[in-house]
Parts: structure tokens; C-alpha cells; sequence
């Protein structure tokens, strides 16, 4: 196992994740337990991932195998709430030694797109951790980004409206009281102090 994770990270693959139950494999033992495991998945290199970055592989349920099959779906899927995108101040940039008179130059003329200007400073300079940064930084939005949930009913959302959905009524489940009366019980597991 050590051999095929150093393969791995050699390669720089990575696991792209997954929508629906978290084990793809089960085996039925004859005392009636039962073992579970997730077998089966996706690595892929950072490449692939920024070719389709809203790639998604699905386990789907079986009852004719003990494994269950899995669905890549490599459609892009736009997202309507996205207008613009949000500028994030990079710590390298610091290094670029003209950063303080852009920024002050940005600030005097009400330019956003001078920012730009570092970053490219920053890229042209041939830093080696920009590609690793980047990787990272897409990785990250990848995985923080809700492309869909699944509803009260085991099926899975994509829609944003159903989506929104979904949320408010999880929370309006977790934060509504159910009225109890009878605190005696809750009471007594209070220690005084």
C-alpha cells in the first residue's frame, strides 16, 4: 500500500471526491455482518481538474453487485449566482518591490485592475510556487463549492432554488423547538457547581 500511495503522490494525483453513499463496496458475511468499504474512486492530475473543474463522480446503488457503479459527469454546470469574481490579496506579492507604490497608485486612481499588475510581476519574476499555489487555491474552491445536495428524499439537487431549499429547511428543522415541558430528566445531569 505504501508503494501504490508513493505512486500516487509521485504522479500528483489526487482524489476528485464523490456524491452519494460512502461505501462502494459491501460484503455480507454468513452471521449476518456486514463489511463496508469505499474501493473505488478517481485521481486525477491538477491538469484534468482545470479542464473540468465541475466534474463530479457519483456512486450509485446496486442490487445486482456487491460494488456500486460509479458515474462520472463531466458537464460544466454555470453557476447564476457567480457575477464577478472576488479579488484576494496575495502575500507574495509583497515580495515584488514596486507592490506598495501600485497599491498606492490603485487607491489614488480607483483602480481594481491594478492589482493585476503585481500578480503579473509575481508570474513573470518565474516564481516555482505559483503552479503549486494555484493547484491549491482551485482545489480549494472545488471543494467548497456546493454544486448540489441531496433532499429529504434521498435525491439528489443541482438547482439552486431547490438547493436553497434544502438549507433553510435543515435549519429551520435544527433550530425549531420541539416544546418539551418535562425538564426533570435534563435537570438532574446538570452537575452545581
Amino acid at each position: 500500500m505504501d508503494k501504490f500511495i508513493e505512486t500516487i503522490n509521485w504522479c500528483s494525483l489526487r482524489d476528485i471526491g464523490f456524491v452519494g453513499p460512502r461505501f462502494t463496496w459491501l460484503y455480507r458475511k454468513s452471521d449476518g455482518s456486514q463489511i463496508r468499504e469505499r474501493l473505488d474512486g478517481a485521481l486525477v492530475t491538477s491538469d484534468w481538474l482545470n479542464r473540468f473543474p465541475s466534474a463530479k463522480l457519483f456512486h450509485l446503488s446496486s442490487s445486482a453487485s456487491d460494488h456500486s457503479p460509479l458515474s462520472l459527469r463531466l458537464v460544466p454546470k454555470p453557476r447564476s449566482r457567480m457575477a464577478g469574481k472576488l479579488f484576494r490579496f496575495e502575500s507574495m506579492w509583497l515580495k515584488e518591490p514596486r507592490c506598495a507604490e501600485i497599491v498606492q497608485e490603485a487607491w489614488g486612481e480607483g483602480l481594481r485592475e491594478a492589482s493585476s499588475d503585481v500578480l503579473g510581476k509575481c508570474l513573470e519574476s518565474g516564481d516555482r510556487n505559483t503552479r503549486f499555489f494555484h493547484a491549491k487555491a482551485s482545489a480549494r474552491y472545488s471543494k467548497n463549492l456546493i454544486s448540489g445536495l441531496m433532499d429529504a428524499r434521498e435525491v439528489w439537487q443541482e438547482e439552486d432554488s431547490k438547493v436553497e431549499e434544502i438549507v433553510v429547511d435543515y435549519y429551520q428543522t435544527l433550530f425549531t423547538s420541539s416544546n418539551p415541558s418535562d425538564f426533570v430528566e435534563l435537570l438532574q445531569a446538570v452537575n452545581p457547581r
